[in-house]
């Protein structure tokens, strides 16, 4: 009944007055920060110094161009590197996706991890939510030993 009343109220134009209601007690207190996300969207760094430098007010585009051109000069290096600890690499899209596989994808002990060099993004599992910064080739390198031991170990 209530709400037919309010219904005839706005239709004839007379809004029906709604008393003012105390502000409640989560109002007043000061919300609560949020987690300040990473910038780029990965959950850690790789350890190391990337070869490729930060260089203050370049481009995002020009970085990445950068950062892949320096990368794709060490793809034989890496790839020897593949060849001596059992991975198999996969280079794609012009050097945009570098896919490195152990063992069976579906395998246990199995270890499938992606690598775009222009983002430095490195995902391992298929795990995009913990994604690890990875400018350059030793990095990867180093990041990819670590799972590899851990995989091979426990």
């Amino acid at each position: 009944m209530k709400i037919m009343s309010s219904i005839l109220a706005w239709i004839a134009g007379k809004p029906k007055a709604v008393p003012e209601s105390p502000p409640c007690e989560t109002s007043m207190q000061k919300p609560k920060r949020r987690r300040k996300q990473n910038r780029r969207g990965d959950s850690c760094k790789a350890p190391g110094k990337p070869r490729t430098k930060y260089r203050p007010g370049e481009g995002y585009r020009s970085r990445h161009k950068r950062r892949l051109r320096s990368n794709l000069k060490y793809q034989q290096e890496v790839r020897e590197w593949c060849k001596e600890s059992g991975l198999t690499l996969r280079i794609t899209n012009g050097g945009h996706h570098w896919a490195f596989y152990y063992g069976g994808q579906l395998a246990p002990g199995s270890l499938f991890a992606e690598w775009w060099p222009s983002t430095a993004k490195l995902v391992i599992g298929k795990q995009w939510k913990q994604g690890i910064h990875t400018q350059d080739c030793r990095q990867l390198i180093r990041v990819l030993e670590n799972h590899l031991k851990f995989r091979k170990t426990g």
